[in-house]
């Protein structure tokens, strides 16, 4: 924690755009998280947002900046799903998903920018479980057209059965099948 504390005061006091503060208020986010302090862990994540949102506003048209909100939406998101706020988790989550389409249509053929996409589709299934058998169809589909293009990342070729096994699940009126979040992480 003390390691991304000093990168936080030292890019506060030197980045001139804020990236490099944001990227250490991550840190701090994650480090929280660890430790079970979900209250900081989201006020570390929303401040990160709101650097990474000024940035963008004052280049739209910035595909790191459009990557960096996502990435930060994505972590309050899941702050807020383990906190129990489905609501405001599934609303991070589909505000990250439409940056992802947007960075996406600029660049179809871009792998990174597709499991973004997917990535959306998966938290979003453990946000809005009302609607998580469709948002599992859209993760199958997607991934299955990976793997038919050819550009499915090889760490990633585990969610494609992961993510198979929820659909069915869901379709099946059964609970999720085993703890679909962890496979996101799997190296």
């Amino acid at each position: 924690m003390s390691c991304y504390e000093k990168a936080e005061t030292l890019a506060a006091n030197e980045d001139p755009n804020g990236r490099d503060r944001s990227v250490g208020l991550d840190g701090i986010g994650d480090v929280r998280v660890a430790q079970g302090d979900l209250a900081g862990a989201l006020a570390a994540f929303e401040e990160g947002l709101e650097i990474r949102q000024g940035l963008l506003s004052r280049d739209p048209g910035n595909v790191g900046w459009s990557r960096d909100v996502s990435v930060s939406l994505n972590k309050v998101g899941d702050v807020r799903v383990a906190q129990g706020d489905l609501g405001g988790a599934l609303a991070a989550f589909e505000e990250c998903l439409e940056i992802a389409r947007d960075l996406l249509s600029r660049d179809p053929g871009n792998a990174g920018w597709l499991r973004d996409v997917v990535v959306s589709y998966w938290k979003m299934a453990g946000a809005d479980p009302g609607n998580a058998a469709a948002h599992w169809g859209e993760v199958v589909s997607r991934l299955e057209d990976m793997v038919a293009r050819g550009i499915l990342f090889p760490r990633d070729a585990h969610l494609l059965d992961v993510a198979r096994e929820q659909l069915a699940a869901q379709q099946s009126s059964r609970k999720r099948a085993r703890p679909w979040w962890r496979a996101l992480w799997r190296a």
